[in-house]
């Protein structure tokens, strides 16, 4: 390990230029989707379940709470947003390990229970479209939105360790940090990661090494990360106890 940390590049424009397809391109706003590595999969972010839980979902908890006077009700521009919407339980960035009382809840088990199989017939890649539910049970912890848990992470980059250059890059999107003025890439070793997610409170949008061997794609609207590159790299990825993937593709729906 290295005391080393991740620094921000503030002319990153040389190391960021292979990625979009031009100034338009919508991978500034939420992470690049890009192709061209011989193999790749999508590691699902992880679902938690806490059994013998409370079963109301998030959305009728929030409700009887907003009833029994425990929280106000949200109100923007005298329009009760409550009203309006659905407390869907669904969190955006980094999520550590509930802890105890919780276990995993793999995406295939909980879609065996709602009877289809994960990635079937899915025409987007892996989100909120792929599960029929608008509001998640308190007792199950629904995939992270655009970024990593962190057991997904630990496992990801135990296995590009072992594959790859010690030094990276790490580009954050313009719509997860909200700097749509300069753009946010960081470089500095592997191992110092872990530290960048959690001064970020997200795992990059791009995340890559040196010689350009493989990338890691988290989408800000997605519940899974796509990594791409050497297919002994993804039958790693694939392998690896602590990560669930699927292979999905827009011609595999």
């Amino acid at each position: 390990m290295t005391n080393a940390r991740m620094t921000r590049l503030l002319d990153p424009a040389d190391q960021l230029a292979w990625l979009p397809d031009g100034p338009d391109d919508a991978g500034w706003a939420t992470g690049f989707d890009r192709h061209g590595w011989e193999d790749s999969t999508w590691v699902l972010h992880a679902i938690w379940e806490q059994v013998g839980g409370e079963q109301l979902t998030h959305d009728e908890r929030r409700r009887q709470r907003i009833e029994a006077g425990e929280v106000e009700p949200t109100v923007t521009g005298g329009v009760n947003l409550d009203e309006m919407s659905v407390d869907t339980g669904v969190t955006l960035g980094y999520r550590r390990d509930p802890g105890s009382g919780w276990s995993r809840l793999r995406w295939a088990d909980l879609a065996g229970r709602m009877g289809f199989a994960v990635g079937q017939d899915r025409v987007v890649p892996p989100s909120n479209a792929w599960f029929p539910i608008s509001s998640w049970q308190v007792a199950v912890q629904p995939p992270t939105e655009g970024s990593l848990d962190e057991t997904s992470l630990r496992a990801v980059l135990e296995v590009l360790a072992v594959q790859s250059d010690p030094e990276c890059y790490a580009f954050y999107a313009a719509v997860p940090t909200g700097d749509f003025d300069t753009p946010t890439l960081m470089h500095g070793p592997l191992d110092a990661v872990p530290e960048l997610v959690t001064e970020m409170a997200m795992t990059p949008s791009n995340l890559w090494p040196a010689d350009r061997s493989w990338l890691v794609y988290t989408d800000w609207d997605l519940w899974a990360t796509r990594v791409s590159g050497p297919p002994a790299l993804i039958r790693a990825i694939e392998a690896h106890p602590d990560l669930e993937t699927v292979r999905w593709s827009p011609g595999s729906a």
